[in-house]
């Protein structure tokens, strides 16, 4: 089980970007809806799927995070069917002008995040460190502009899942066969005995969802557990073999 887009959460939190707020709370798809600004492409083409994960992972996280659009322009590529009759030369001018003007509009629609962001620096420019506001943990030394931003996001976010482990191990273990075995990034991985699947499942998801809200205020938006289907297994691929996480 995991947190779903945990770190987007974690930021409306932060900021109270009332954007980002309503989008998590309605169910609205931020990725695809910015996969679609910059790339021309619509919901149920046949490669919207991969260009959602490209807007996702090399437009909208890297901004959050501190990137900007040249670095991020280089990063994605012009696409095929971008001005495909121009040089290369003056496409990849064009594609840059194109990725600016999306991160300008990005950052109109998200300003509340913005300013949430100047701010960190302005903490960490006047005080030498930088808080996670959540949990109170303080990072202090030389950090750029990235680790600035990223500290108070992922940070809050892994301690989450800690706070569910912790109250796993207090509150319940001792009353399953099922055994938590260990967490991998922002999963956590069980063994899980077949007759406890839907009483386990259930205890975790309010761990994840309820319980931990109630015990801190700072999580201002709903949380999501996302699980497989019992008996299913999500793969990875490492080192190009692909293995059973």
């Amino acid at each position: 089980v995991d947190y779903g887009s945990m770190e987007v959460r974690i930021l409306a939190c932060q900021s109270q970007d009332h954007v980002l707020i309503k989008y998590i709370e309605s169910g609205g798809d931020i990725h695809g809806d910015w996969t679609m600004n910059i790339f021309g492409v619509e919901k149920g083409d046949k490669d919207f799927d991969a260009k959602r994960f490209l807007a996702k992972n090399q437009f909208i996280f890297p901004l959050f995070y501190g990137s900007y659009w040249r670095s991020i322009a280089r990063t994605l590529e012009v696409p095929d069917n971008f001005y495909p009759n121009l040089s290369h030369y003056k496409r990849y001018g064009r594609w840059e002008r194109h990725i600016r003007d999306c991160e300008n509009r990005f950052w109109e629609q998200f300003s509340a995040t913005r300013e949430w962001q100047d701010e960190q620096i302005k903490i960490y420019e006047k005080t030498g460190y930088v808080c996670d506001g959540a949990w109170g943990f303080k990072r202090r030394g030389y950090l750029t502009r990235n680790q600035i931003y990223n500290f108070p996001i992922q940070g809050p976010a892994f301690h989450c899942l800690l706070w569910t482990i912790s109250k796993w191990f207090k509150d319940h273990a001792h009353r399953f066969k099922t055994l938590l075995c260990g967490q991998i990034h922002d999963e956590l991985f069980f063994d899980v005995v077949p007759s406890e699947w839907d009483e386990v499942r259930k205890i975790v998801t309010n761990l994840m969802t309820v319980a931990i809200r109630e015990e801190n205020g700072w999580i201002t938006v709903p949380l999501l557990a996302e699980w497989p289907e019992y008996g299913e297994f999500p793969m990875t691929t490492i080192m190009g073999m692909s293995r059973l996480i």
